[in-house]
């Protein structure tokens, strides 16, 4: 049944390598978040079920439609072009694809040496990392629907 799986590349494992190694032989900041941009607007159509060109940056993915269920979808599909470990909870904090690209570009290491020397942006960097491992570290499960209500209400104060 693998091949009635939308989240599988007909392509498998080397298609994600190959994205993976464009993105690493990228020198210029804009063309990597031009890249890794059009890569998320073409995983979120895919579970949209909308064309990757209709998608804009700035459009939050609750508006888009993305729910939890599809925010599962797009986690795995990500996960895999990616290759990193994702969390669901990173789609709320970093709500929109022009956001998203910057977290994932954190995540992957792949901010040029004069940004990423700053201090202003290594504490921000540490900070997001300090809120994904708490999150990380509290499985789905085990969150209760008055848990869930009362991490969005922190989220929210603190935006």
């Amino acid at each position: 049944f693998e091949h009635l799986r939308s989240d599988i590349d007909d392509d498998g494992p080397i298609a994600a390598d190959s994205f993976i190694e464009k993105l690493r032989t990228i020198n210029n900041e804009d063309s990597l978040k031009e890249t890794i941009q059009q890569k998320l607007k073409e995983l979120v159509g895919d579970v949209v079920k909308k064309s990757a060109d209709k998608i804009n940056i700035k459009t939050p993915f609750k508006s888009l439609g993305i729910d939890s269920l599809m925010s599962i979808q797009l986690k795995n599909k990500l996960e895999s072009a990616f290759e990193i470990p994702i969390s669901v909870t990173s789609f709320w904090t970093y709500s929109n694809i022009r956001d998203y690209t910057k977290f994932l570009m954190d995540e992957m290491n792949l901010v040029g040496e004069e940004n990423s020397s700053t201090d202003g942006n290594e504490t921000q960097k540490e900070l997001v990392e300090t809120k994904t491992t708490v999150i990380e570290e509290v499985s789905i499960e085990d969150i209760s629907d008055d848990d869930i209500s009362d991490l969005l209400a922190a989220e929210l104060d603190d935006l």
